[in-house]
């Protein structure tokens, strides 16, 4: 057996002390003013444009699922805006429009209907009306109606016209004179009155008397001028500022019929037109019961004569 030689003994030797030697510390890296830097924290968190500014974050687009800062999130859509409850509403009565002067025709040949005037008709109505029921419509509607003081002989209850009626000026006699004086139901029938009318372009109706304290017909009754129930209307002023008086603006003769099928007319104008379409448009529509026009008799040659009368029930128009 051979010893190994001593040189190589320490040699092997030094290789082992060497690969026993510890490794030296890295170098530590100092901050600002020689000191280490603090340890490193997690990553700050995204925060969206606008939102460090006390701004909503920009809105995400559904469809495409692009949020802001690139986030693939998909907004949920936006709640529906409240909508506020309106209640219904009674509809305000309110004159029909206006109908065109040149588009006048021949209305006043329409048929009036039945000779019975319907339950519905405004002269069935209001003069059926109580003083105290008649008041009462008058103050819920409005009207410039002014009630009497004074007690009129056979006016259940007088008053009088002190403003335009459904946008149509009513000229009656003032105060204190006993002609303008109306009783209560007959002011809801001129207002009645007034509403058609202003469909055809009348802007004033002109009233000669509405009582006549103890006026009579040829048979000896009392007309309903005694009871302030009948108006007598001289001329009508059209919105153009026209005035069209009854007398020469009728176009027919004492005995002709006025309205209807059979009514005609001599020399048509535009006035005549005018005249008579709104007449026998009060007729058609049962505003009075009973109308009186030129074709009546002599009397009537320069005005109408328009009333209620409780006790009856059909249309006379003459």
């Amino acid at each position: 057996m051979s010893v190994p030689r001593l040189p190589a003994l320490v040699g092997l030797a030094l290789s082992l002390a060497a690969c026993l030697r510890p490794m030296p510390e890295a170098p530590v890296m100092m901050g600002d003013l020689g000191q280490p830097p603090p340890p490193m924290g997690p990553p700050p968190s995204l925060t969206p444009v606008g939102a460090s500014e006390g701004l909503a974050a920009p809105p995400s687009d559904a469809l495409s699922g692009t949020a802001a800062l690139g986030t693939m999130v998909a907004s949920p859509p936006a709640a529906p805006a409240a909508v506020p409850k309106v209640l219904p509403t009674r509809p305000e009565a309110s004159p029909p429009p206006r109908r065109s002067i040149a588009a006048l025709d021949e209305d006043y040949r329409r048929p009036l209907g039945p000779l019975q005037l319907s339950s519905s008709t405004s002269a069935m109505r209001y003069a059926a009306l109580s003083a105290s029921e008649c008041k009462k419509l008058v103050t819920e509607r409005r009207l410039p109606v002014e009630f009497e003081a004074k007690a009129w002989s056979n006016v259940a209850l007088a008053a009088r016209i002190t403003g335009p009626l459904s946008g149509v000026k009513v000229v009656t006699a003032r105060a204190p004179s006993k002609f303008g004086v109306v009783d209560c139901r007959l002011a809801l029938a001129l207002d009645e009155m007034a509403r058609l009318l202003h469909g055809h372009g009348v802007a004033e109706v002109r009233i000669g008397n509405t009582y006549r304290p103890g006026a009579k017909l040829g048979t000896g009754k009392h007309s309903q001028h005694a009871h302030a129930l009948a108006a007598d209307v001289s001329a009508f002023v059209r919105v153009d500022g026209t005035v069209v008086p009854v007398t020469d603006n009728w176009g027919a003769a004492i005995g002709d019929t006025p309205c209807g099928e059979n009514a005609d007319m001599t020399s048509p104008d535009e006035r005549r037109l005018f005249l008579r379409n709104a007449v026998c448009a009060l007729a058609r529509e049962g505003v009075f019961h009973h109308i009186l026009t030129p074709s009546a008799n002599a009397d009537h040659l320069d005005h109408f004569h328009f009333d209620i009368a409780r006790e009856s029930k059909n249309r006379f128009v003459r």
